[in-house]
């Protein structure tokens, strides 16, 4: 559980661990800026966000959510996420395995096709968990 939590928190490098991400940032107030690389014909989007660790007894919850920064202005190649929000949940399963489970505001601002969106969906959330495998077995 510590080495993938330790994976989840470390979102100064998520460019380097999940591949959509282009860049992801975190100021000294621990507002996160992450800027996503999203498929064609879906313009690039962005968002600010905090999060927050919910240490429960059997369970870690890493959420997050959208906050306004004015110290991190909008880019005109992004659309940006104003109403992004999520969670990595950890869960302890008691024989040796960690069940983990990400969820997402799916809100992604724009115009495109119903079917477009629900492509682009399921590809993050596949490419999410894949990452994350691939970071840990490698470490």
């Amino acid at each position: 559980m510590e080495d993938l939590l330790n994976i989840i928190e470390d979102v100064e490098n998520y460019d380097k661990i999940f591949d959509s991400i282009r860049e992801s940032t975190r100021d000294e107030n621990d507002i996160v800026h992450i800027m996503v690389d999203y498929p064609m014909p879906l313009s690039d989007r962005d968002y600010v966000v905090k999060f927050y660790k919910i240490l429960e007894t059997h369970e870690i919850i890493y959420r997050f959510h959208s906050i306004i920064n004015l110290n991190m202005p909008e880019n005109k190649n992004y659309i940006r996420l104003n109403n992004a929000a999520g969670e990595w949940r950890l869960r302890d399963m008691n024989n040796g395995k960690i069940l983990v489970t990400y969820t997402w505001n799916g809100e992604l601002k724009g115009s495109a096709p119903m079917w477009v969106l629900k492509r682009s969906w399921i590809r993050q959330g596949n490419e999410i968990m894949t990452n994350l495998q691939e970071r840990l077995e490698s470490q």
